[in-house]
């Protein structure tokens, strides 16, 4: 007995024949990369603060991509990071902050400062008060404010003194000086028995505070930093301190507080 054996020859539909094809991709893999665009108001952020980032990502056709964002901190112990680009600071340090679609990578350098002190300063100001009979401030009350003049900030590379130089315009100008004592860095704290910077002998904190053509020769009194932040590579970034200086040992006496904010200087 012979059996015969029929071959059925025909052709699939088309549709039939795409869909076979993909059944081992998916939808994402077959557009092209898009293109990631971070942004964040700053890069830096104190510990327990959060800083938003926010991704752009375009199609190749220049549409507006619906595609999921999936987000990444390289260091998670420094600072982490949710589904929607919220980073959240954890220890002083430094990290990047990765966003991710459809095969295309874009990073941003967030820096973390040690943690803003609650309730402090939330802009740059020199004001202060002096008494009748007090040398450099002539008994007045003066608020300068981040836009009424310019500033300058130099700390030095051993971190043990801060000036700060502002400039109001014609014979306007303040210039103030924090040093600790030798061989110690600035911090947050009180500073007793100050002596007139730059010459305060080796263990005692420095200070110094004149301006519009009016110093003292001597300098006794105190400072506290209420907040000082620097980035990994020690630039300043946030500094708050107050002060009271008498000037060549007399009672008048002149208070003073600097609050900066930097990068940007706001």
């Amino acid at each position: 007995m012979r059996t015969l054996t029929r071959l059925v020859t025909g052709t699939l539909p088309l549709a039939a024949l795409l869909s076979f094809a993909a059944c081992d991709r998916s939808p994402a893999e077959e557009l092209p990369p898009p293109t990631i665009v971070l942004a964040a108001p700053m890069q830096t952020v104190p510990v327990g603060r959060t800083l938003q980032v926010t991704a752009t990502v375009t199609e190749r056709d220049g549409s507006a991509s619906k595609r999921k964002i999936y987000w990444h901190s390289a260091n998670e112990n420094i600072a982490t990071v949710d589904g929607s680009g919220l980073v959240t600071g954890v220890l002083v340090g430094a990290t990047t902050i990765h966003a991710s679609v459809g095969g295309t990578t874009q990073s941003v350098h967030i820096t973390v400062l040690r943690a803003q002190n609650p309730g402090g300063p939330q802009s740059t100001f020199l004001r202060y008060t002096s008494t009748p009979g007090e040398w450099v401030g002539q008994g007045q009350t003066a608020n300068y404010p981040v836009n009424s003049g310019t500033w300058s900030v130099t700390l030095s590379a051993d971190q043990r003194e801060l000036r700060i130089r502002f400039n109001g315009g014609g014979n306007t100008w303040w210039d103030a000086t924090f040093s600790a004592p030798s061989g110690q860095k600035l911090d947050v704290g009180t500073y007793q028995n100050v002596a007139r910077w730059p010459f305060q002998p080796p263990a005692s904190p420095g200070l110094s505070f004149s301006g519009s053509g009016r110093g003292c020769s001597t300098v006794t009194g105190h400072f506290t930093i209420h907040d000082l932040a620097l980035d990994p590579a020690g630039k300043l970034h946030r500094f708050h301190v107050t002060f009271r200086q008498h000037c060549d040992e007399k009672a008048p006496y002149l208070d003073g507080e600097i609050a900066l904010l930097l990068e940007p200087l706001r």
